[in-house]
């Protein structure tokens, strides 16, 4: 286990590989604030391999005594985690089988907001008991067959969805859920797929009631492809 404070002493601040000053600066804000420098880092896995088209990365932090929160990691620039090997869902259940008194929150951006969910669904009964709320952030939704099984119906009710105004990439596939739907300063929808451009205002998300014209027109249009 890291804490988050000392974490920011650990960052190899030279590479240009997924982090940018964005992220680096974010970083060294939360490692100094009073509500989050004390969370624990544990349980990283970082899975590289281009041969295979595998890209997967996972950690959990230590909210408080019994809450963990479990981050699945987006596609990297390098779009090679589009073609995810499902299978490394097994991170979820092993975290939780470590800490079986914990509550957990499962969450993602992009890619990593289906392998929350997926990794949700699969779960056993007892463990799911266990999960308060999955949050997904602009993911694309998953093929009917796996929105149909038994397992997603029960995970359904516990997913948090968020996408901004002009979502491209969150409006591919099935998506059933109700979505909060958060403003933008960015221009186009694929630029908006960028976290760090979401408003915030005081502790919350800045929303608005319904999605752009522009990303409306692609939902319509990406599900016509999916039903040809």
């Amino acid at each position: 286990q890291v804490r988050l404070s000392d974490a920011m002493e650990l960052i190899d601040r030279t590479t240009d590989f997924i982090v940018s000053n964005q992220h680096l600066q974010l970083v060294d804000e939360l490692a100094t604030s009073k509500r989050f420098k004390n969370i624990k880092l544990l349980n990283y896995v970082d899975e590289y391999d281009p041969d295979v088209q595998k890209q997967f990365a996972a950690m959990t932090y230590r909210l408080s005594l019994d809450t963990y929160l479990v981050v699945f990691r987006g596609t990297d620039d390098t779009l090679i985690g589009w073609k995810e090997d499902f299978h490394m869902t097994s991170y979820l259940q092993h975290v939780m089988k470590e800490f079986p008194k914990g509550h957990f929150l499962v969450a993602g951006h992009s890619k990593g907001g289906n392998l929350a969910t997926y990794a949700c669904s699969y779960l056993p009964d007892p463990l799911f008991e266990r999960v308060d709320a999955i949050y997904s952030y602009d993911a694309p939704g998953l093929n009917k067959t796996i929105i149909e099984t038994e397992g997603y119906q029960r995970t359904s009710p516990n997913i948090r969805r968020f996408v901004p105004q002009g979502s491209i990439v969150g409006m591919m596939l099935e998506v059933p859920e109700p979505t909060t739907i958060v403003k933008s300063r960015a221009f186009g929808g694929f630029t908006q797929h960028d976290a760090f451009t979401w408003e915030i205002k005081d502790y919350s998300f800045v929303t608005v009631s319904e999605t752009s014209p522009d990303s409306q027109q692609t939902d319509l249009t990406l599900k016509q492809w999916v039903r040809e």
